[in-house]
């Protein structure tokens, strides 16, 4: 069976529809999935095959174009505007964090300085993590970047995956020197513009990148 495929849409265009039959989907299981993600406080529920929307909640109508913030998912636009910046030579994965960084008071002893730019695009840096402490500074601390480059070592970098906070606000930091503009701008310029996100719709993945990472 041929299952249908859909053109990606214009920037002012919207995303063409399939029926679940036409990308080999049970249409029931599709139904109770979107219905139990509903239920969980998803402001908007759309799911996709091959570009072509086949299924949404019964209010995405009404809240699909709600701004909302993104929180967490910021990590995997941070991730996006590092391999954007590495494609461009700007940056490279094997490289020292160092070697974007300022030197000086805050910026890290020589240890914390040769985390590599793939260690925290891989959340192996090895850093002290506190999920919960994080939180509540959010927002308060005037660089987290500098706060994660304070935390002590507890596995060797590069060695073990612990979810974090401060390390893509640490990833941000060193994109946005490594490209040497604003990293709200670069984002802006180099992927959603290209991807149809117009300036001023996507603020919270942009100018709060290395507060919301």
């Amino acid at each position: 069976m041929a299952l249908k495929t859909c053109r990606l849409p214009a920037a002012t265009g919207g995303f063409s529809t399939a029926t679940p039959a036409q990308e080999d989907l049970d249409a029931t299981k599709l139904s109770d999935a979107v219905d139990q993600l509903s239920t969980r406080l998803r402001l908007s529920v759309q799911v996709f095959r091959n570009n072509c929307l086949v299924g949404t909640d019964p209010l995405n109508a009404l809240t699909a174009s709600v701004h909302n913030n993104l929180w967490s998912v910021t990590k995997s636009v941070i991730s996006l505007l590092t391999g954007i910046a590495v494609g461009e030579h700007k940056l490279s994965l094997n490289a020292p964090i160092g070697r974007y960084l300022p030197t000086g008071a805050g910026w890290g002893d020589a240890a914390h300085r040769a985390i590599t730019v793939r260690d925290l695009l891989t959340q192996t840096g090895g850093l002290r993590q506190s999920i919960l402490a994080e939180a509540v500074t959010l927002g308060a601390d005037p660089s987290q970047a500098q706060e994660e480059l304070g935390q002590p070592f507890i596995y060797p970098a590069g060695t073990r995956f612990q979810y974090s906070q401060l390390g893509p606000a640490l990833l941000a930091e060193v994109v946005q020197r490594a490209v040497g503009e604003d990293l709200g701008t670069f984002a802006q310029q180099h992927l959603f513009s290209p991807i149809g996100v117009n300036a001023g719709t996507s603020s919270s993945a942009t100018g709060r990148c290395r507060q919301q990472a």
